[in-house]
């Protein structure tokens, strides 16, 4: 009796130690998706059948790093072949960024639309070898990732923050009827970003270091803008459509500029500095 329940054992353990080097074996040789076997020495395995979560993806390529794996990708609530070379997105979250690096075809995003920008940032840096078109809306405004000229009136802080978005900007133009409050912030980003930053007066686009200045037609919301010309010593107003009181105020506004204006009438031109006027040889059509 004893000899036979020692033959057991042996026969046991025999059995044992197969059943290892045959689940052994199959660990070494083969890889396992939803409990069907894949030979690791596959060099190309077309799993779009498969419904395959990122996790066993990540796995798979791991265990067979030599191997072209087609499967279908869930990416946004639905499924894109692993050979597309192109993808169009509204929204990028963190978890879109690691299924868009299991597209190894992949050459183009289109995120026209997408205002995760902070996201799109940290896919660019993913994928660098990826191109990468998306816009950035200021004030209704969508302009391209490559922009290099953006002009504000009603500039908010966010707008400010934007800008980093727009890396090819080069140019920002401010015209009249926006926040005032703002501009300091937006002028101070554009010189530590070295963008040029330019006024709108009338028909002028000025430089914020402009000492002597005429412009014509300016208006009531322009006016408020020579706060950005902190070097302005004269101001010259050629037919100004802003409030007279608004003009007139400039002295008091900006103690540190002097401020004439002219009126254009006809042929004639009536000077602030003028004691007289005489109308009697103008012509007017």
């Amino acid at each position: 009796m004893k000899r036979k329940g020692l033959a057991a054992l042996i026969l046991i353990l025999l059995l044992l130690i197969l059943a290892g080097c045959g689940a052994g074996f199959l660990m070494a040789n083969y890889a396992v998706v939803n409990f069907h076997l894949y030979p690791k020495s596959a060099r190309n395995l077309d799993l779009r059948a498969e419904d395959m979560s990122l996790s066993q993806y990540r796995s798979l390529q791991k265990s067979m790093p030599g191997c072209d794996i087609l499967w279908n990708v869930p990416f946004q609530g639905r499924l894109i072949n692993s050979d597309a070379a192109e993808i169009t997105l509204t929204s990028l979250s963190e978890e879109d960024i690691l299924a868009l690096a299991c597209f190894p075809n992949l050459t183009a995003v289109h995120a026209e639309g997408c205002t995760d920008y902070e996201n799109l940032m940290h896919l660019h840096q993913s994928l660098p070898n990826v191109m990468l078109t998306y816009t950035v809306t200021l004030e209704g405004t969508d302009y391209a990732q490559d922009s290099d000229l953006a002009e504000l009136t009603s500039v908010t802080y966010e707008d400010v923050a934007k800008l980093s978005y727009l890396p090819g900007l080069s140019t920002v133009i401010v015209s009249g009827g926006g926040r005032s409050q703002s501009l300091p912030a937006l002028q101070s980003y554009c010189e530590n970003a070295g963008i040029a930053f330019l006024v709108r007066l009338g028909n002028e686009l000025v430089e914020t270091s402009a000492a002597n200045l005429t412009v014509e037609d300016v208006t009531d919301e322009e006016l408020s803008l020579l706060g950005c010309l902190p070097n302005l010593r004269q101001l010259h107003l050629v037919n100004p459509q802003a409030a007279p009181e608004t003009v007139f105020a400039l002295d008091t506004t900006y103690p540190n500029v002097r401020t004439t204006w002219e009126i254009r009438i006809g042929t004639a031109a009536f000077q602030s500095t003028d004691t007289e006027v005489d109308l009697s040889q103008t012509v007017v059509t």
